[in-house]
């Protein structure tokens, strides 16, 4: 890693043997500066913090979201979800992927404008699967920041029911921030995810 500092007192040469001149801006290796800045030499915003802060020659997770999201499928009519009509209980034609309901055991479900034959609008809401083929939609939908399971769902004061008519849209997933500069001045960004896709159903 390297820092750059402002030269305040001469008598000190750079790697190459040239003279540093006062008032030069002069840019080198992280000891070299904090040499030159404990001498006197130089001086350097944020000294002596910058000196202290930690480097990572290596890749650091800043965040992980360990709660899935889901577009369930459903064409309107025999295929995918379907409510029972028992508030937001619900049955897939067939598994998403065979022993998938142990993951899915708190979800956040993607549902499009007046799903259920409501008027609740669209969004992602939370869900519970009990088997590879039922589990019980909630009225609480997911908002930024929101990626833990640690509350108690709220049931829907309605009965939902008939069969999803999933959107082919492109939807927004989870989303969030990160803090200006905690990722440093040459940092790189990569985000993974999972999806798995089977026939009509899909994660």
């Amino acid at each position: 890693m390297t820092t750059t500092c402002t030269i305040t007192k001469a008598g000190r040469c750079d790697t190459y043997g040239r003279p540093l001149l006062v008032g030069q801006s002069y840019t080198s290796s992280d000891d070299e500066i904090k040499s030159l800045w404990q001498a006197g030499f130089c001086s350097v915003t944020d000294a002596p913090t910058i000196f202290e802060a930690p480097t990572y020659p290596y890749p650091q997770q800043i965040a992980a979201i360990g709660v899935p999201f889901c577009i369930l499928p459903g064409d309107g009519s025999t295929t995918g979800l379907q409510f029972t009509g028992s508030a937001g209980a619900f049955t897939l034609s067939a598994a998403i992927l065979t022993n998938a309901w142990n993951a899915l055991k708190g979800c956040w479900c993607y549902m499009p404008s007046g799903f259920g034959r409501s008027g609740y609008a669209a969004g992602w809401y939370w869900a519970v699967f009990s088997s590879d083929t039922a589990g019980v939609l909630y009225s609480d939908t997911y908002v930024s920041g929101r990626v833990t399971r640690d509350f108690s769902p709220t049931a829907f004061p309605v009965n939902l029911s008939g069969w999803l008519t999933q959107t082919t849209s492109e939807v927004t997933g989870p989303t969030g921030f990160t803090l200006g500069g905690s990722m440093g001045p040459m940092a790189l960004k990569s985000i993974s995810g999972t999806v798995y896709k089977r026939d009509k159903n899909k994660i």
